[in-house]
């Protein structure tokens, strides 16, 4: 099961990013639905990228538009992070489709920060581990970024990591994996602070039911 937030005007951008785009990576697959609330026409252009910030295709359609990744010709699946501007304002939500009964919803994000704070990190806890999808935004400049783990009472754990991401790359962290130095059963939060705006998408499995659950920062 999938869910998504109703979309506030500040997500209505010209300008959007899907952090986490999928063409076969792990199993998952991604459609992003486009609607164009205006009362003109819309021509938009839609640009993948690599984890290396290295751009796979460009295609430009015109007005609302779904896209489905595996359907688009000449895509990679080294896809992941996707920019989508557009001569008006668009909504975009993005679906995430995984193996068996594995599904997520986010809503495409307009801007980044370079303080970013994920709620929710866990690995182990009552069956669940997350992975998060760090997005550098800028087309221009690399990203240099901290990523800091907090247990529940605040206090750092696991392995702090720096790391520089080229423009338009991401950087995927996932909690499951021994070089984290994270205890299991650990849940708790991370901080990220950068010198350029990222986005992150974050993805929450539980190992024993499947249940699976997406969520974005900033929102």
């Amino acid at each position: 099961m999938a869910t998504f937030n109703a979309i506030v005007p500040t997500q209505v951008k010209s300008t959007l990013y899907a952090p986490a785009t999928f063409n076969s990576q792990y199993n998952f697959v991604t459609g992003m639905q486009l609607a164009n609330p205006n009362n003109t026409t819309v021509t938009l252009t839609i640009k993948y990228y690599d984890a290396a910030g290295q751009q796979l295709l460009t295609i430009t359609p015109n007005g609302a538009v779904g896209v489905f990744q595996p359907n688009v010709n000449s895509l990679s699946a080294n896809v992941t992070s996707t920019a989508i501007s557009s001569n008006q304002p668009l909504i975009m939500t993005v679906n995430e489709l995984g193996p068996g009964p594995i599904s997520g919803t986010y809503v495409g994000l307009a801007s980044g920060n370079t303080n970013v704070a994920l709620p929710v990190m866990a690995k182990g806890f009552a069956g669940f581990v997350t992975g998060a999808t760090i997005y550098n935004t800028s087309s221009t400049s690399p990203a240099t970024l901290t990523f800091t783990y907090l247990d529940a009472a605040g206090n750092p754990t696991g392995a702090s990591q720096t790391k520089t991401i080229a423009p338009n790359a991401s950087f995927l962290v996932y909690q499951g994996d021994t070089n984290q130095n994270l205890a299991n059963g650990f849940f708790g939060t991370a901080l990220i602070t950068s010198n350029q705006p990222l986005l992150v998408t974050t993805n929450a499995l539980n190992t024993n039911s499947n249940l699976f659950y997406t969520y974005t920062e900033p929102s």
